[in-house]
């Protein structure tokens, strides 16, 4: 009779690692450079180069935030001076781009 034997810790040496972060900084890249292109729509209504970044910014973050702060404000005031303070810090932001600082 013949007897096969089976070394599994010779297949296990030979597995390559796998990088399960690569992947994802190469979407989190991805995101970022689609992020930081120029919004073709929003730089011709504007007259000037806007990205995409700061088009969501402007258009859809801030509104939102000024919707939380007016909904909460007599239920729950601390909620509302969050969203509040979270748009006051987007503005900030906002504007150092303008002046040229980095943000």
């Amino acid at each position: 009779m013949q007897q096969t034997t089976i070394r599994f810790d010779q297949v296990l040496q030979e597995q390559q690692r796998v990088d399960v972060v690569a992947p994802l900084r190469k979407a989190v890249r991805v995101i970022n450079r689609e992020l930081d292109s120029r919004s073709e729509f929003y730089s011709r209504i504007l007259g000037q180069d806007i990205s995409w970044r700061k088009a969501l910014r402007i258009g859809v973050v801030l509104p939102l935030l000024f919707v939380a702060a007016a909904v909460c404000v007599a239920h729950a005031p601390l909620i509302a001076g969050t969203s509040l303070a979270c748009s006051g810090w987007i503005v900030y932001r906002l504007n150092q781009e303008e002046e040229g600082g980095t943000v």
